[in-house]
């Protein structure tokens, strides 16, 4: 009955076949391939559209992401589906799943990734200067300053690599390389970047200094 490509409707009545407490109603989505007939009856898989997407409620993506399924995708039956009008465009799929991949990328990191997504959920938006802006309110309130921090970066200027120093604060934030601390030295103070830092000392004061470098690696 339906084409791959071809948008369709979840009709009403129709519940998450894993999540049977989620109403799909007037979900849409387009069908990517059919899988046969069942005893059910004839089985379909389709792509969510942007806009249902972005309803998938968290735990329902959390849990698609531990079990390693994909999330942007359902099997259901003809039965359940009807032939519906696209609201969106292809591209707009694409970046909803671009965003939502971002949102959760970090899921995989256990309570570490919990807690990257929270400072995370604190910008005031998905930009580079307001990630970094969430990041340098959370350290200042975290960080016990000085804290004793090892370079791990490349040596230059009055940095080698594995030189131990205090790190007395944070002092600005930079569009090459995140934000940027105050190091104290034996010639006098000198700024660098926290992504070159490790914590010598570990304490729970200095969890939050791994998690940026963390988030700064790999964002």
């Amino acid at each position: 009955m339906f084409k791959q490509g071809e948008c369709v409707r979840i009709k009403q009545g129709v519940n998450d076949p894993d999540y049977p407490e989620i109403d799909l109603s007037g979900w849409q989505g387009r069908i990517v391939s059919y899988e046969g007939k069942e005893a059910d009856g004839e089985l379909y898989t389709l792509a969510w559209d942007s806009i249902s997407l972005k309803a998938l409620d968290e735990d329902v993506i959390l849990d698609a992401i531990e079990e390693e399924i994909d999330y942007t995708l359902i099997s259901l039956y003809e039965h359940d589906l009807e032939k519906a009008e696209a609201r969106d465009t292809e591209k707009d799929v694409e970046l909803a799943i671009a965003e939502l991949d971002e949102e959760f990328f970090w899921s995989d990191l256990g309570e570490q990734g919990g807690r990257i997504r929270e400072v995370l959920n604190t910008a005031k938006s998905k930009s580079e200067a307001d990630m970094l802006k969430a990041w340098e309110k959370h350290l200042k309130s975290k960080l016990k300053f000085p804290v004793q921090v090892i370079y791990v970066g490349e040596s230059t200027g009055p940095f080698k690599e594995g030189a131990k120093f205090n790190l007395l604060g944070i002092d600005s934030i930079s569009e090459i390389m995140g934000l940027m601390g105050t190091a104290k030295l034996d010639k006098g103070n000198s700024v660098v970047p926290l992504c070159d830092l490790d914590v010598e000392i570990e304490g729970d004061d200095t969890e939050s200094m791994y998690d940026y470098c963390i988030w700064y690696a790999n964002h």
